[in-house]
C-alpha cells in the first residue's frame, strides 16, 4: 500500500526520502519522512494512523527547520514528548 508519495500537485512530484515508522506508547503510529528534489532542499513530513496503519491521516509538513527523525527511531519521554527532532539551519 502506498502511504507517502511526494506528490505536490497535478504536475509536480518529488521523491519521498528516509521513512521512519514509530509507534507511541499509546499505540498511535507515525510515519516521518522527507520530501524534496534532493537532501539539501528537502523538508520534514509526518502522517499518523490510529488503527495500526489500515488508514492514515493527511500528510502534514513539519515546521521549517524541523526535519523529524532521519534514520533512527525517536525516543518517547515519560510525559509523552517524542525526541529527537533533527534541526537543520537553512543557509
Amino acid at each position: 500500500m502506498e502511504v507517502a508519495n511526494g506528490v505536490i500537485n497535478d504536475t509536480l512530484r518529488y521523491p519521498a526520502w528516509n521513512p521512519v515508522l514509530f509507534r507511541t506508547k499509546a499505540g498511535k503510529l507515525f510515519l516521518f519522512y522527507k520530501v524534496g528534489p534532493n537532501p539539501r532542499e528537502w523538508w520534514g513530513m509526518k502522517m499518523a494512523s490510529s488503527n495500526n496503519g489500515k488508514s492514515w491521516g493527511k500528510p502534514e509538513r513539519l515546521p521549517d527547520g524541523m526535519l523529524g527523525p532521519i534514520k533512527n527511531k525517536p525516543f518517547q519521554l515519560e510525559d509523552g514528548d517524542i525526541l529527537p527532532y533533527q534541526h537543520r539551519k537553512r543557509r
